[in-house]
């Protein structure tokens, strides 16, 4: 910190990142001289004549050894003062501007050497050798160039400002990266990503190694523990509100998350099987008989479906409907009768893919209330249609409850499951993503389906602004569970974590090299030279590691 300028331009990397690939590339090359040159002198050299032979081995001995002691002085340099005293560091321009002619003639010589290795008769038994080196070399000049690639910076200017644009362009590149470009609506979330993420970082000249830094200090650095007081609701809870509904809820979140997690998390033969008696059974019937439920988006087994009755232990004439199809703002859900709880079902997934992904990541907000006049459910909601107090959701969570809504009304699942069981509660809940889908359909099904409750678990920290808190309170059960990041997430504890890391590299006395070095290791030891950190780190304004 700040990002290193050399050439004309801004690269991904600072002038205290050296150290580590400069010692690294110091053993490495070590290693080869150690070996080339033990390896020639017990194969007896003297026998070998041919000049060219030996200019072409010495040569690149040479070479290696020259950009050796240049590395050694690279990271001497680099290892100088703290995080934010790049002045100290001044001269690794000076020797990036040595070592790329070295570069060039390593190449170079590698090359002539490679020509004479292959193209030439071998006179003796040490073009072997020289073969074999040539190889590894070029092993170490790709290494070095794949470094550098990683490190350019395609907006890499002196001024911010006037590189946004550009930014903005290479993040919407790394994103098309994952091929998910698929249709106009995925490539202008994907516009929406990119510029947020570009904002998020324009007004701040930090590098990857700098974040990590930041952030090692920020978990090693001392805290003062929450004071403890009591919350005392607004109003009080409903009597459904309590952890056993809650848990006995939770086996429908956690099922509908599929087969594949299923097998990640139940490695035994007898849980397989289990699924695949089960998946087996029911192709059987889809195929002789008559199909008790649609299933859309399940692969041919319906081993997705097949998951969920396993876990959930429900039988397939509960099942109503079952939806796996993901696409951007298209979540899976099911919906089933709970006959013992009393209640109609919907279900739906959280994020379990590179899709619910972006979905997340539409941080933008949309005005709740938008289209209140024009919709006959929630045109008769008088809470939410208030100028004053604009309630504002999270835009892909509230198109995908939309999503779920139409679904719904088009097969007119929860009408005809209202007129068999007008008695039954109709209960949504979902996890992470799923959480906050399922407290936005909550609102958009209360004024026709009453009465109707939600079970968020683990919701995102930016569903709905605080305007609709409070009509949320009443409908809406939000279950975390310890230290779960994904209730305390949103766009504003991100530029809170942004302000802490750099408060954090402000405070720091360390070379970075250290801080990573004893950062990395007092989260896997004990450190030997700090036996007790909260007897000894009082001040938790001062970031010490």
């Amino acid at each position: 910190m700040p990002s290193l300028v050399v050439l004309g331009r801004r690269w991904n990397i600072a002038s205290d990142d050296f150290v580590f690939p400069s010692l690294s590339e110091i053993l490495v090359r070590l290693a080869w001289i150690s070996t080339t040159c033990i390896i020639f002198m017990l194969k007896k050299w003297e026998s070998c004549t041919d000049q060219h032979f030996l200019i072409s081995l010495f040569s690149l001995i040479g070479i290696n050894g020259i950009i050796i002691l240049t590395c050694f002085v690279m990271a001497l340099i680099s290892s100088r003062g703290s995080i934010l005293e790049p002045h100290k560091r001044r001269h690794v321009t000076k020797i990036i501007y040595i070592r790329v002619p070295l570069l060039v003639c390593e190449i170079a010589i590698t090359g002539s050497s490679t020509i004479f290795a292959y193209s030439s008769p071998s006179p003796c038994s040490l073009f072997t050798i020289l073969r074999l080196t040539v190889m590894l070399q070029w092993a170490l000049i790709i290494t070095v160039l794949v470094g550098v690639a990683v490190v350019f910076n395609p907006s890499g200017r002196s001024r911010i400002q006037p590189s946004f644009r550009t930014e903005n362009q290479v993040w919407l590149l790394r994103l098309k990266l994952f091929l998910l470009t698929r249709n106009e609506e995925m490539r202008a979330a994907l516009k929406d990503i990119a510029i947020l993420t570009t904002s998020f970082f324009a007004d701040v000249d930090l590098v990857a190694s700098d974040i990590l830094a930041g952030l090692l200090m920020l978990v090693h650095a001392p805290h003062r523990p929450p004071s403890s007081t009591t919350y005392v609701p607004e109003i009080e809870p409903p009597e459904w509100m309590t952890l056993e509904n809650a848990r006995y809820m939770a086996k429908y979140i956690a099922a509908i998350y599929g087969w594949e997690i299923y097998m990640f998390y139940n490695c035994g033969c007898c849980d397989w099987l289990k699924v695949n008696n089960i998946a087996g059974t029911r192709n059987h019937e889809k195929l002789f008989y008559r199909q008790n439920f649609p299933v859309r988006g399940d692969n041919c087994c319906a081993c997705s479906t097949a998951t969920f009755l396993a876990i959930t232990e429900c039988k397939e004439t509960d099942i109503i409907f079952v939806s796996f199809a993901n696409e951007l703002y298209q979540v899976p859900f099911i919906v089933l009768v709970d006959v013992k709880a009393k209640s109609i079902v919907i279900t739906i997934r959280g994020t379990a893919s590179m899709v619910d992904a972006i979905n997340d990541l539409s941080l933008d907000d949309e005005a709740f209330s938008i289209d209140v006049d024009q919709d006959p459910i929630l045109s008769r909601d008088e809470k939410l249609d208030t100028h004053d107090k604009e309630v504002r959701v999270h835009r892909g969570m509230l198109r995908s409850a939309r999503y779920v809504l139409e679904v719904l009304r088009a097969n007119r699942t929860l009408e005809g499951l209202k007129m068999r069981y007008p008695d039954f509660t109709v209960v949504c809940c979902g996890h992470s993503l799923g959480a906050g889908v399922a407290t936005l359909l909550t609102l958009l099904l209360k004024q026709s389906f009453s009465p109707i409750r939600c079970f968020a678990y683990s919701p995102p920290g930016c569903v709905i602004s605080e305007n609709g808190l409070k009509e949320t309170q009443k409908f809406v059960f939000s279950v975390y569970i310890g230290d779960d990041i994904v209730p305390r997430l949103s766009f504003q504890t991100l530029c809170k974590l942004k302000y802490d890391v750099i408060m954090s590299l402000a405070c720091s006395n360390l070379p970075k090299y250290k801080v990573l070095l004893r950062g990395f290791y007092r989260l896997c030891f004990s450190p030997p030279w700090q036996p007790d950190r909260d007897k000894t780190l009082r001040d938790e304004k001062l970031v010490i590691i």
